[in-house]
């Protein structure tokens, strides 16, 4: 089975929504244990700017995919949206192994 990463951008609106959604993904991160196929996850942010990044791995494409329609992941879009640009780009990535010959 392979292993895949799912990807989560959100712009804030400000600096101060920028700490906040930290929080709300970070907070996220420490229920995700209950989800399915949930492996790990991190929370980046761009130094000097309000992009901040939610990424979880997962065992499976279907198990990343899933989590889009979980009750974790309605609450947290709940959560954020008022502090948002725009919409939350969402991508999964498979994950490659192996090296070049």
């Amino acid at each position: 089975m392979s292993t895949y990463t799912r990807l989560m951008v959100v712009q804030a609106t400000d600096a101060e929504a920028a700490k906040q959604i930290e929080r709300d993904f970070r907070e996220t991160a420490e229920h995700l244990g209950e989800e399915p196929g949930y492996q790990h996850s991190e929370v980046l942010a761009e130094d000097g700017d309000w992009l901040v990044i939610l990424l979880t791995v997962w065992n499976g494409q279907g198990h990343a995919a899933l989590f889009s329609s979980s009750n974790i992941y309605r609450l947290l879009l709940a959560a954020i949206e008022p502090r948002i640009v725009g919409t939350p780009v969402v991508r999964i990535f498979k994950h490659c192994t192996g090296g070049m010959a």
